[in-house]
């Protein structure tokens, strides 16, 4: 029994278009999977200026704000000359993030300010 040319070709044809197949299938899946995280991140920020914590922190600022910041779906960024910041300190604080991040501002102003881009999602610790 010889197998002909046209039946490896067929064979060839099948299996690549079976591959085919599976890579459209897991492009597609990977696709589906990116634009749920997306909106569960779009969540998260949508609730940055709504959603109330319990604030129990004490401790760096910067530590903190970076918590905020993953919380909500926000990126942390620091710019500056990095120096000593005082420590924060809240007990019990029913705030939103926004809330906490202007609070962490009024315990550092003397030292760094404190940047909410709302439209790039960001929040900036700027040292003085």
């Amino acid at each position: 029994n010889t197998i002909s040319q046209d039946t490896i070709a067929q064979s060839s044809i099948e299996i690549l278009a079976q591959e085919s197949q599976k890579a459209l299938l897991a492009q597609q899946s990977f696709k589906t999977a990116q634009a749920e995280q997306l909106r569960q991140i779009q969540v998260k920020q949508a609730r940055f200026n709504v959603d109330v914590i319990d604030a129990n922190y004490i401790g760096t600022p910067e530590v903190l704000l970076n918590s905020i910041a993953n919380t909500f779906g926000y990126r942390y960024l620091e710019a500056g000359p990095v120096r000593p910041l005082p420590i924060v300190n809240f007990t019990n604080r029913k705030v939103t993030g926004f809330e906490l991040v202007k609070y962490v501002g009024v315990f550092v102003d003397s030292y760094a300010n404190i940047t909410v881009d709302h439209q790039n999602k960001t929040i900036v610790l700027q040292y003085k």
